[in-house]
């Protein structure tokens, strides 16, 4: 898959303070109703990592399947869920209305699958757009 390093310079960035939770006696019920600890649900769900701030402090912090704080990751699913939060807030202050279509935002995509599709189709990863990560 085509990727890029994003470099950053480490004694540039910011350090969120850490005041970590006990998370141990948290269950969480799946769909048969057994409850899971965090860390098994994290692993049925294949998350490699999973940061939980509050205001303003990391409060959840975990890594798996040979990840750590330091490690490259691909963004995929982050960015999906960064631009999520962001096209929520313009819609929210109705800078943004989620039933446009995606060509009148980005007319670029007219030559594409995603003619017809709205701006809550994406929301909703409701395109019917094929895509294989293989």
């Amino acid at each position: 898959m085509p990727s890029a390093d994003i470099p950053h310079d480490p004694a540039n960035a910011l350090r969120l303070p850490s005041e970590l939770i006990d998370v141990e006696n948290l269950r969480i019920p799946d769909a048969a109703a057994w409850p899971l600890t965090l860390d098994d649900l994290l692993h049925r769900a294949s998350t490699d990592a999973l940061v939980v701030l509050h205001r303003g402090r990391i409060v959840i912090e975990r890594y798996a399947n040979g990840m750590a704080l330091a490690t490259p990751h691909i963004l995929m699913s982050v960015s999906k869920s960064l631009v999520g939060l962001l096209v929520g807030v313009l819609i929210a202050d109705g800078k943004i209305n989620s039933d446009i279509l995606v060509t009148s935002v980005l007319p670029e995509l007219e030559d594409t699958a995603y003619v017809g599709a709205k701006i809550w189709h994406l929301l909703d990863m409701r395109t019917g757009v094929a895509f294989t990560e293989d």
